[in-house]
């Protein structure tokens, strides 16, 4: 399925300006297209992206201004090319898993050697082919020498400093990594020492962040609230 496959031409036969109509018309072929219903009327070079975040294939179509990211080229320049939050082998256009729970993309992002070292586990590559990158492949991550990357986000300082650490398009609590660490169980972690008042994070998840937090501002083993204003508090 293609997103954004706007049959321009199939609706323009006869090179008039398109009016509002036309477009109307465009966009309704283009639901069906979505929905597998069809593909026709589709022309030009690959542009879009398929559902999944998989890149436009074949004909392509017209959507937006990114390019299809599926070459050797695009899937290692560090660069998210077609704007869907995934650059290079992070990509599904580079790198996806079959039926079958083996790699399948671009050579760039598949290797054949084992992903056990920090600096393979750090690279952007399916060292070993199973469908897994660095932080989300458990060779680097619960294997006998431990964790291999230290910026796995595995931990509750990583979990929550708003920072994508690993560099897989997902920060913090959408990192599937930090399903366990307790600043994404529901309820967060205690917000009641001076360290967590004002780390700038709503450790524990009630809407409200520091001082704003009235387990802060009204704790009297914090301190730093004392002189920061807290009227809005809860």
């Amino acid at each position: 399925m293609r997103y954004g496959c706007v049959p321009i031409e199939k609706n323009n036969k006869k090179g008039r300006r398109m009016k509002a109509r036309d477009y109307l018309l465009a966009g309704v072929v283009g639901v069906f297209t979505v929905w597998g219903i069809s593909s026709v009327g589709c022309s030009g070079t690959n542009r879009g992206l398929t559902d999944g975040g998989v890149d436009a294939a074949a004909d392509g179509g017209v959507w937006g201004s990114k390019i299809a990211e599926n070459t050797d080229e695009l899937c290692r320049n560090g660069k998210d090319d077609d704007g869907n939050g995934f650059k290079d082998c992070y990509d599904k256009g580079c790198l996806t898993r079959n039926d079958a729970g083996k790699a399948t993309g671009v050579s760039a992002c598949i290797g054949n050697e084992p992903e056990d070292t920090p600096e393979k586990c750090s690279d952007g590559i399916d060292n070993d082919g199973n469908g897994y990158i660095d932080c989300a492949d458990f060779s680097c991550t619960k294997g006998d020498a431990g964790v291999l990357n230290p910026n796995c986000e595995l931990t509750d300082t990583l979990c929550g400093d708003g920072v994508d650490n690993d560099g897989n398009g997902y920060t913090d609590c959408k990192d599937k990594n930090c399903a366990k660490s307790a600043k994404c169980l529901d309820g967060g972690v205690p917000e009641n020492t001076n360290e967590l008042c004002s780390d700038g994070l709503d450790n524990d998840n009630d809407g409200y962040v520091d001082c704003a937090d009235y387990d802060c501002s009204k704790n009297a083993n914090v301190s730093v609230c004392k002189d920061a204003g807290t009227t809005d508090a809860k």
